[in-house]
């Protein structure tokens, strides 16, 4: 089983007629005692990305599980699932 899972995980962000695709169908799996990397290109989605895969931002479409346990996107519950399982640490 893994800890993190993600499938066609997309995301994109609307201003007004303009729509920009951040994240296209992402699908992530970790396993415990498992490290990852994510590389990419300045603008390539990496942040939007983590930040979904954290339970801080919703993704438009696709699905997610942590240890397991779909993640429901409604605001209550999206919080308890960062409060028990997620830690953040910022580069600044």
């Amino acid at each position: 089983m893994n800890l993190l899972e993600s499938e066609n995980v997309v995301k994109v962000y609307r201003t007004g007629a303009e729509e920009v695709a951040a994240v296209k169908g992402a699908s992530v799996g970790v396993a415990a005692g498992e490290m990852a990397l994510l590389m990419g290109p300045s603008g390539s989605g990496k942040t939007t990305l983590l930040s979904i895969l954290g339970c801080i931002l919703h993704p438009d479409s696709g699905k997610m599980w942590v240890c397991g346990e779909e993640v429901n996107w409604t605001g209550s519950e999206l919080t308890s699932y960062r409060r028990r399982h997620f830690g953040f640490v910022y580069q600044q």
